[in-house]
């Protein structure tokens, strides 16, 4: 299936994901804090990593990219908390 060039395809798309992984990451640690609470120290990261999906999966022109200190940032929390979930199982 070709990707479409058609800006509007991208946006409605963008919407969707950006509202499902918000809903997901938001259901996800509340799930993940009954079983393992102390990831609720992560929950003003997480929120944080929640603001970075749509810059970071679609080809819009955002006023504020992200840089490569915001990005490696990112990367580490994300691996911390992987990190976190996987000694937990």
């Amino acid at each position: 299936m070709k990707a479409s060039l058609d800006p509007k395809v991208w946006w409605l798309r963008a919407q969707k994901d950006l509202r499902s992984a918000q809903l997901n990451l938001d259901y996800l640690l509340q799930e993940a804090i009954k079983h393992l609470p102390t990831i609720i120290r992560f929950e003003t990261q997480i929120s944080e990593l929640n603001t970075l999906f749509m810059p970071s999966h679609y080809p819009f022109d955002y006023a504020d990219p992200i840089g490569d200190a915001e990005a490696r940032k990112s990367l580490e929390l994300a691996k911390a908390i992987r990190d976190l979930l996987q000694s937990s199982i």
